[in-house]
């Protein structure tokens, strides 16, 4: 099974909320079925406010989005808003098969023959 790697901006409740703290809020309150796979940054949005962007992989199962979801919108006068802004499946199981030969050999001639159409 597959994972996906969804990325989201988070929206504190105040301007002048800690986003030190709340880094490390989101942090904690993640579920056993997902994990933060980069650094936590700081994103400005207008006058001053900032809005956090956090990227986590969530097992390709049902539900598994909502539950990160609702776990950081349930940090008390921490988060307001949460909004996703990408999700990208991963493939772990192909990547992990392309040990073979004949599996990269396969894939390095479909590389190959798309990098020749046109891209209009």
């Amino acid at each position: 099974m597959g994972q996906v790697k969804v990325e989201m901006q988070v929206m504190p409740a105040d301007p002048d909320v800690d986003l030190g703290l709340l880094k490390q809020k989101i942090v904690d309150c993640m579920p056993s079925c997902a994990k933060i796979c980069a650094e936590i940054s700081e994103v400005p949005i207008a006058f001053g406010l900032k809005a956090l962007k956090v990227y986590v992989l969530v097992e390709d199962a049902e539900g598994g989005v909502e539950s990160v979801e609702q776990a950081i919108n349930a940090l008390p006068e921490s988060a307001d808003e949460v909004r996703i802004l990408d999700m990208d499946r991963i493939w772990s199981d192909l990547i992990r098969n392309q040990n073979s030969p004949s599996e990269r050999g396969c894939s390095d001639f479909f590389i190959f023959f798309f990098s020749f159409l046109p891209c209009c």
